[in-house]
């Protein structure tokens, strides 16, 4: 689940995901910008480096991207997450904006033994807001 609804409470607003779906579909470079500059970092970077995620962002399929955005907000995988049976680790952003950190404490509940690794000073961009501090927790998880 990626939205609220009345038996899950973790999630974000169905209505905050329609407006990021409409916004992809319609103005797919204001949405590109604004998830760029406006959602995916806590920390400041420089304009390049958004340039970069902006380019990054068009450069995928846009009708993909509705489709990600219609499928997160409309599949329920909770019931997946019990089925992990792999060493799980999860890296997640104190301050991230696109998915909140109480998702990620149902994910670490939900599957069997996993960690969870919450770096304060992230947003959804954890790997270039906290690169080093990211890197050590994933290097660690993989030894």
């Amino acid at each position: 689940c990626f939205v609220r609804s009345c038996e899950f409470s973790c999630g974000l607003d169905r209505d905050d995901v329609n407006d990021m779906i409409e916004e992809a579909a319609s103005d797919r470079p204001a949405f590109a910008w604004n998830f760029s500059h406006n959602q995916l970092f806590a920390c400041c970077h420089s304009d390049a480096l958004l340039g970069w995620f902006e380019e990054i962002t068009l450069s995928a399929s846009g009708i993909a991207t509705v489709q990600c955005g219609l499928s997160l907000r409309d599949e329920d995988g909770r019931e997946d997450l019990e089925s992990v049976r792999v060493p799980t680790v999860i890296i997640h952003g104190g301050r991230d904006q696109v998915v909140p950190a109480a998702l990620a404490r149902y994910q670490q509940e939900h599957i069997r033994d996993a960690v969870l690794c919450i770096l304060e000073n992230s947003g959804h961009g954890i790997f270039y807001d906290e690169r080093d501090r990211f890197n050590d927790v994933l290097l660690q998880a993989l030894v």
